[in-house]
Parts: C-alpha cells; structure tokens; sequence
C-alpha cells in the first residue's frame, strides 16, 4: 500500500530559502523521491509503496555550499498477498537520448486476481504517471513512450490488486539531452594568407545534463570540405581570396547537438622583412649608402618591394626615399637610418629601421710625388717634389710632411731636398709626402731613385774584315769601354745570332764565329757596363764564307806567288789519262794564285802525243789566266795578251801546247799531224816537249765569292 514518509529539514544558514536546499528520499538504498519543496517549517514529505520485508529509509539534504546531512529509519513491511511485479525493459541504470522511443516491459500476476484485473500504474518523478494501460491475461504489460523528461528518472511500477494491495518495481532511466550549439569565431578577423585560423568557442555549447562535451571540427574551403579536422587550418593552406568555414559540433558522451558555425574570407597578408643594413659599413662623404633589406616575406606570393625613408640626424631627408642615397645628402660627422617599409603592392607591412651609420672623415688622398732628378749621379742634389696635390672629400684644408729613407734606412731629412754632399754612388733614396686634413693622416705617396752612374758607354768599334773568304769562321775583333760585357750580333737571310765577351782592361774584344757558306754576316756589337747602361750600337762589318770555295788558299801564302805555286799533283804525262780539276778564286787586290805543272813526253811509235792543254771550264768573264814556261819572268811568258807595261793583259781562258807538222816547204803535211822522224824529209823531228808551267790566275771583274775552274790535261 503506498505509505507518506514525512522528515524535517533545519539550515541556520538558508532559514529563510530552505527551497534552495535539495532532498532526497531512499528506501534500500534505492530512490523514491527528490524534491526542493518545504513547508514554511522545513517539512518534507515522499509518498512510496513498500514491499514486504524490512526496509531502511533514508532523507538526505543537501545545501548550496556542498553540505549535506542525512536521518534513516528501519521498517519492516508484513509481508501479504501482494501482486507479484517485474520490470524487465529497460534496465535500471540504462541511458536513451531524448526522443528516442522507449518501450517498457514487465509482468505481473496476483494470487487472486486475473493479471488483467489487477491495476497498472508506470510513474515517474519527473514526469508523473507515464502510462495506466492493463496488463494482459498472460501478465505481460508493456507500452512506449517518446516524451520523456531529460534528466534521471525514478520509475516505479505500481500494481494494485482488489484488495488493495499493492506489488513494486522500480529502476533508474538517464534521458540524455543533447547538448546545444555552441557559439563559435574564426580568429583572426580580419585573416591574411600569413595567419594560422583558428576556431575559438566563444560560448561553450550548453548541455541539460551538465555532461562533459567534446567538439569535432570540419573545415570548409571555397565550399569544398578539407581534410583539416582540428581547432586550427595552417597559414600555408590558406590563400588571398578563400572563403574558409568551419562547422564545431558539440559531443557529450552519448549525443551530437547542432554545430555552431563561423566563416570568414582570407584578405591580402601584408609582406614582412626582418631587418635593414646599410652599406658600406665605413662611409664617407662620397660615398653612396645603399640600403640592404633582408628576409622579405609574402604569404601571397607578391613580388618584393619596399618604400624607403632616409633619415639624417633623426629627421627624414625629404626626398630621400631610393635603395640609395648619394654624397650629395650628408657630410662628415652625419649620422644616418633608413627605413625600410616592405610593400606588395597592395598593402604595407611593418617597417624595419636601420641601425646608425655614421659619416667618417674622409683622408685625403696620396699625393703624386716625383724625385728630380729621375737618374741621379752622386753629386746631385735630390728634390722631391708633389707633382699631383692631394684631394680631401670634406673640403679639408691639407698639409704635407716630408719623409726620406736611405738604403732602407730613416734619414734626418724632413724637407724636400736632400743636399749633394749626402749622397753617394749605390744609394737608394725614398721621399714619402704624408698628406693630413687637420684631422688625420692619409697615405703617403713616394718615389724611390737610385745614385748610380746613368751614363752609357760609347758604341764599340769593329774592326774591318775581309768582305769575302775562304774559311768558314772569322774572328772580330774591336774596342769598348774597359770590362764592359760586348754583345756581337749578326744577321743573315735565314735567321740571326748574338754572343758575348767581356772587354779587357785596353777595351779590346775578340770573338770567332763559325759561319754557313754562302750566306753573307753582318755583325754589329752593343756594350754594357756594370751598372747596366747599354751603349749605341758599333758600326757594321760584313762577310761570306764562299761556296764553293778556294781549297788551296791558306794563310801561309800557298800559291800566292810564282815562287810559292800550288804543286799538288805528279808530273802530268802525255799517257792522256790525267785531268786535272782545280778550282779557286781570288777574294781581293792582296790576292793571288799560282799553279804550277811538269809535264813529261812519251815520243813513241814516231808519234808525239803530247798535248799539254789548260782551259778555263768555269769562271769565264770573272777570270783568265796566263802561262808561263820554264820560269816566271817576263821572258818566260807564253802567250800573254798585254803591252810592255803589262805583259799579261788580260789573258785567257784556253792554253794548248802540243807537237804539230804543219808542213814547212820541204816537206808536205803528214796525214797525222803528231807524226815525227828523226832524219826524214816528210816529218819533222821528234822533239821532246816536255816542262814545266807556271800558271798565274787574273781577276777580271770586281771582287766577289765568285769562283773559277781550270782543267788541266797531257795527251788528249
């Protein structure tokens, strides 16, 4: 039978709120009643139905702050013939999500009445009585409903018989609710290409049952869904002009509510530049300062570019606004920024200024400076002199000091001149002139000279040579300066050549060269002295070693007089199987050649072979000759084609004496001209015509390597 429990309640603290103050009835443990309701005394009330047995019932309070107090009783219920109940969907302890259709199941029986007599009644304390539907005659009971309350259900099933008696079952249903949207920004707004979206939840989505919630994440792109699934999309996904959404849908554990959403639209990312330097790190007045941006950087993919300010002294330089900025714009002492604001053309980003770059004295330049005189004897004085003035950028007024060395060695000397009585053969002298501006010293400019003799000896002479010989060397010999080195060169059509010979104390030198025939030398010579001076160059003397060439000339004089001829062959005999080949030249007026010939004469067979024969086979018009028989005198000469004052004339180029019967009244002509007898009227004699010959060799033209052949023979 159902039963009021009543309790009191006392709270100093809420005494005049104890509807603030929660309650809760149990019976076994199991609850029966929850309520917030009192009386103005702090009663409470719970109507339940016990079955039979003991029972332990409990009233629990429970304040704001968390403090709860509690009060239990035992029964113990007699026990009758109550209707027998049992629930069987859904378990105690089960969750459904509201709205879901919940479908309640039990059976019931009674020892007296019919199942379907008996009265049903499903009730909840959140929502009342839920369904009165009978039972059928079997004792199942079931109906469905889809309205129930959110929240934790006490659900009890209460069957009465006739008699009033009454059977219990009772379990605990979760009706989940979903949870709401929550309120949800995409930050930042406004969102370049550079920014990282990110899905703020600005207002938590609510949830009934106070359940934890979790969020899922769908990123959208131009409508498209992305595979990006959390809270944030990367910078380097997004792109000027996208429209991003995203969709956040709350979760608490056992259902989805409707998401919150947000979208927004990437606008232009303004570029950056990490910082600015300013070159050169030195400057000076002239020179142009360049500002040199680094790190720019465009999530749009712009091209770099940038707005410049320079800056003198901390304020802006109108019209200064290039990468550089010339001379022209600041001065010594000048302090200077730039600043650096990067562009992409649409937008500007945040400008990055420069550190400080001061303007420094600028020296003045090195003088052009020059010794006169430029090759010093030592009894020069030496003056240094600035050919070129210095030049100083700032305008400053410049003044010079005089530094001289010697040998490597600082002097005493600080003017412009060194005085001739301090200077000495061999020394090296250098003048330094140290420009300063009044605030510092630039480099010096110098010049260095050396005391030395400068004075170049005089050309060598060469003395004269044969135009034309013999020999294949020759030797030249000549005058210079004492112990100067002789530099002998020649040159012919195929090539040149130099040696060299040192001069001795009387300035003679002497060289022998080996020459090619027939190719003409013309040797000239240059001499140096010890310090290197170099002369003119000698007068020229010429020469050609002949080809062919004259075997027989010597410089003993062989054949250069009648009574010194070439001899170098036996006697010729009239066998005619001799020829004698002689070739030679004469080379100048000192020159001459002689041969000299024996024959002998066989006069056999009444027959005189003799012949003695010399022609000129090669030479004619540069040469002839003359012969002599028997001695070298005037009388001796044979044939000679001149005057008293000159016998020889100019000679000739054949000669033959030979026997010859010509007839001579007495006796005809033989048919063998050569034909001799001793005592015949029809023959001349047999003479023997055997002798000697002197031949002597006339030079006809003028005097060249021009060459003549004799060929000499007996017999033929």
């Amino acid at each position: 039978m159902p039963v009021v429990l009543s309790g009191r309640v006392i709270d100093a603290s809420y005494k005049d709120e104890l509807n603030v103050i929660e309650v809760l009835w149990a019976v076994n443990g199991g609850k029966v009643c929850e309520t917030a309701v009192f009386d103005v005394d702090g009663l409470s009330t719970c109507e339940t139905v016990f079955e039979p047995g003991p029972a332990t019932v409990t009233l629990t309070a429970t304040d704001p702050a968390g403090q709860t107090a509690s009060a239990t009783i035992d029964l113990v219920v007699e026990a009758g013939n109550a209707p027998v109940v049992e629930i069987l969907t859904p378990a105690t302890g089960d969750r459904v999500n509201d709205g879901d259709i919940v479908t309640f199941t039990a059976t019931v029986s009674d020892v007296e009445d019919t199942a379907s007599s008996l009265t049903i009644a499903w009730e909840s304390d959140l929502d009342g009585v839920l369904s009165t539907a009978g039972a059928a005659s079997s004792g199942d009971l079931e109906f469905a409903t889809d309205a129930l309350t959110v929240g934790t259900h006490a659900i009890s099933l209460n069957v009465t018989d006739a008699d009033g008696n009454v059977g219990v079952d009772r379990l605990t249903l979760f009706v989940n609710g979903p949870p709401e949207a929550p309120t949800v920004e995409i930050t930042p707004d406004p969102a370049g290409a550079d920014d990282t979206l990110r899905a703020t939840i600005v207002v938590a989505a609510p949830d009934p049952n106070d359940d934890e919630i979790t969020y899922t994440y769908a990123w959208y792109q131009n409508g498209a869904l992305t595979s990006y699934a959390g809270d944030n999309v990367p910078a380097a996904a997004t792109a000027r002009g996208d429209v991003w959404q995203v969709e956040v849908t709350p979760y608490d554990g056992f259902d989805t509510g409707p998401f919150g959403a947000d979208d927004i639209v990437i606008g232009n990312a303004p570029p950056s530049v990490s910082s600015v330097t300013i070159t050169p790190t030195v400057a000076y007045t002239n020179d142009t300062l360049t500002a040199v941006p680094t790190g720019f950087s465009d999530s749009d993919g712009d091209a770099e570019a940038y707005r410049y300010q320079w800056a003198r002294n901390g304020s802006d330089i109108s019209g200064a606004t290039d990468a550089t900025l010339a001379g022209t714009y600041f001065s010594k002492g000048d302090d200077l920024t730039v600043t650096v604001t990067p562009w992409d053309g649409t937008s500007a980003g945040s400008p990055a200024t420069s550190g400080v770059r001061e303007i420094q004295n600028s020296l003045p330049t090195a003088p052009v400076v020059a010794i006169t005189p430029e090759y010093p004897e030592d009894d020069d004085a030496l003056q240094c002199n600035v050919v070129s003035a210095s030049t100083d950028a700032d305008g400053d007024v410049i003044s010079y000091t005089y530094g001289w060395t010697n040998n490597g060695t600082a002097s005493s000397v600080t003017t412009d001149t060194v005085g001739a009585s301090d200077t000495s053969n061999a020394d090296v002298w250098v003048c330094t002139v140290t420009p300063d501006d009044g605030t510092a010293s630039g480099s010096g400019g110098s010049d260095t000279v050396e005391v030395n003799d400068y004075t170049a000896p005089d050309a060598p002479v060469l003395t004269a040579i044969d135009t034309y010989r013999n020999e294949d060397s020759v030797t030249i010999i000549g005058t210079a300066e004492a112990f100067a080195t002789v530099t002998l060169s020649w040159t012919t059509s195929t090539g040149t050549g130099t040696d060299t010979t040192t001069a001795n104390a009387a300035g003679v030198f002497t060289f022998s060269e080996t020459l090619t025939r027939a190719l003409t030398y013309s040797f000239t010579a240059t001499a140096s002295d010890a310090e290197g001076n170099t002369s003119g160059v000698s007068n020229t003397v010429s020469t050609e070693a002949c080809d062919p060439w004259d075997e027989y000339e010597d410089s003993s004089g062989y054949g250069d007089t009648c009574s010194n001829p070439v001899i170098d062959w036996s006697t010729l005999s009239d066998a005619g199987t001799t020829t004698l080949s002689v070739v030679g030249n004469l080379l100048n007026a000192g020159d001459d050649d002689w041969y000299y010939v024996e024959t002998s004469d066989g006069l056999t067979s009444g027959i005189n072979y003799y012949n003695f024969h010399v022609q000129l086979v090669d030479g004619s018009g540069d040469y002839a000759f003359v012969v002599y028989e028997g001695g070298c005198t005037d009388s001796y000469l044979d044939c000679g084609s001149g005057s008293s004052a000159d016998p020889e004339g100019s000679g000739y180029t054949e000669y033959q004496q030979y026997a010859l019967d010509a007839g001579d009244g007495s006796h005809t002509v033989p048919g063998d001209t050569r034909a001799c007898a001793d005592g015949s009227d029809a023959y001349n004699n047999c003479e023997d015509l055997s002798s000697g010959y002197s031949i002597h060799i006339i030079r006809l033209s003028a005097y060249s390597c021009a060459n003549y052949e004799l060929e000499i023979t007996n017999g033929l």
